[in-house]
């Protein structure tokens, strides 16, 4: 079984670089120097060139051809989301336009009061859907790692003009689960990705583009500790500035009483957020940003 290894690529260069562009240049000017970046990651990526290919030849039942244009099109199309968070959290983003589709979803989870979860994925602009939430007035709590929260942090001092994620680093002590206990208990909206497994994580294995894949079971143990309120979160690019935001209906534990096990009760979670997930990537492969054998 593949895992993430807890880092992802682009430095505090690389991402300083596309700030000053952004700042000084344009949009459009950063996503000229990204064909280039794409160009590089085609050739010289290899690990992520054969999942990306993967995905499209063996599960999706493209050709050739068409497989390894789509390889070029993900990385594009993921340093693109890239760079517009870059814009976002520079406080430009008011020239970005989403679509909401089931934001009542998370509205209601937020109206309970007794505190939620939001799920994501490495699909589509995640981050970006933490603007989104905020212009809408629902301010989650950001699960990431620490390594990726620092290099944000490293990059946007003193540059960003408003700095709005609200984060809870995952550090390799464990000090992050008291963080997602304590904010569930004040009844906070926490959001965390649930696709990504650590070295070390527990998982389940469910049905998932054709084949078995495993999920990590962490972030819906938590749900069913907790017994909290979940919706999966999809922000997809669909316009140079315009993003397509989905939350899926809510999902509450209590409305399934049958389930009474805790390891059912995730592998139920767990099987409902890889069906929603599945659609989106049916619909949208080229914004699958998992860049291994998953």
């Amino acid at each position: 079984m593949s895992s993430w290894k807890g880092k992802s690529r682009g430095g505090f260069i690389g991402h300083l670089f596309f700030v000053l562009v952004l700042k000084y240049l344009s949009l459009s000017i950063a996503y000229f120097f990204l064909r280039f970046v794409a160009l590089y990651f085609l050739f010289f990526t290899p690990k992520a060139f054969k999942a990306i290919y993967d995905l499209n030849y063996n599960r999706l039942g493209f050709g050739f051809f068409r497989s390894i244009a789509n390889v070029y099109t993900c990385f594009y199309t993921f340093g693109k989301i890239l760079v517009d968070k870059i814009t976002m959290m520079l406080a430009l983003r008011d020239d970005f336009q989403h679509d909401s589709i089931g934001m009542d979803n998370i509205r209601k989870i937020a109206e309970e009061n007794r505190g939620g979860v939001l799920i994501t994925s490495h699909f589509g602009g995640w981050q970006s859907a933490a603007f989104f939430l905020d212009d809408s007035g629902i301010k989650p709590k950001l699960v990431m790692m620490e390594a990726e929260h620092e290099k944000i942090k490293q990059v946007f001092e003193n540059r960003a003009k408003k700095f709005v994620l609200d984060v809870i680093p995952m550090t390799e002590d464990l000090s992050h689960i008291f963080a997602i206990a304590k904010a569930l208990k004040n009844k906070e909206i926490i959001s965390i990705q649930g696709d990504r497994i650590l070295p070390g994580s527990k998982t389940i294995k469910v049905p998932f583009l054709g084949k078995e894949a495993s999920f990590p079971v962490g972030p819906f143990a938590v749900i069913a500790k907790f017994n909290v309120p979940v919706s999966f979160i999809f922000s997809i690019k669909s316009g140079k500035t315009h993003y397509k935001c989905i939350a899926s209906p809510t999902i509450k534990l209590s409305d399934h009483p049958e389930i009474k096990k805790p390891r059912d009760k995730e592998r139920f979670l767990i099987e409902q957020y890889a069906l929603n997930l599945e659609k989106q990537v049916l619909q949208h492969p080229e914004q699958w940003f998992n860049f291994y054998d998953f």
